[in-house]
């Protein structure tokens, strides 16, 4: 692996003890010239890179030379999206400017296989070696993109945040009246339980009290049950019921 390659790995990894130096280097060798013409805004240092217009304003730590995480992930996340560094994510993953493949192994072919995810065109790819999956997957990217530009088409986008979903029409009818009584569209309704499914804060435990707090304001009644002197005098939403002192429980 050349001292190149090496730098990317080490941005991709995102260590804690990344340091603006490294990034400096790795920019430049991307082709990021540092511009010191101009004003400066205070640690703020500008990149610019000429063949595709990029611009950079990155801050520069001090008195220390590591980054802080949240910056070292704004970057990797940039030249991800630049196509200058990709990233094997979780389920066999790769993206590459903006686009995202999940990769496949097809046993009775003994071959690798990939398909841009999220958009309404056809770009797919194959390769027998897991060496070459990278390139591949970046050459139909990029063929994709040579060839929309030729026909005049605007590539798709992943993921527009339109798609159709096919539900019970008992459970449309639902969702509608809910909908219509919290004075949301049907169209923010979904949205708003989607958001809660995929949310990293969405576990179990959290689900089930939201539940709970929602069906005991649902549940809520009037009547309260007052306690005695002897009881400290609160009031309780318990609900009392009498019972027969003279009945003796048996115990196998």
């Amino acid at each position: 692996m050349s001292k190149f390659e090496k730098a990317k790995e080490r941005l991709r990894l995102k260590p804690k003890d990344y340091t603006y130096t490294e990034a400096r280097s790795l920019l430049s060798q991307l082709g990021f010239v540092e511009y010191n013409k101009g004003k400066t805004s205070g640690s703020r240092v500008k990149f610019y890179r000429k063949e595709d217009q990029r611009i950079i304003l990155l801050h520069k730590p001090h008195p220390d030379d590591v980054m802080k995480p949240g910056a070292v992930k704004d970057l990797l996340e940039f030249l991800m999206d630049l196509g200058e560094l990709w990233v094997m994510e979780k389920n066999n993953t790769l993206q590459y400017k903006g686009y995202h493949t999940k990769i496949e192994f097809d046993s009775e072919e003994f071959v690798l296989r990939g398909k841009i995810e999220g958009i309404n065109d056809l770009v797919n790819f194959e390769c027998t070696h897991i060496k070459d999956v990278e390139k591949e997957f970046h050459k139909a990217v990029d063929d994709y993109l040579e060839f929309c530009k030729e026909v005049g088409k605007n590539p798709d986008k992943e993921y527009k945040g339109n798609f159709n979903v096919r539900i019970s029409p008992k459970l449309h009818k639902k969702l509608a009246v809910i909908s219509m009584q919290n004075g949301d569209s049907l169209n923010a309704s979904v949205e708003k339980a989607i958001q809660a499914y995929v949310s990293e804060e969405h576990t179990s435990k959290a689900y089930l009290q939201k539940t709970i707090t929602i069906l005991s304001e649902t549940l809520k009644t009037k009547s309260t049950y007052q306690f005695d002197k002897t009881s400290n005098g609160f009031n309780s939403k318990v609900i009392p019921f009498s019972v027969n002192r003279s009945v003796k429980m048996k115990y196998n």
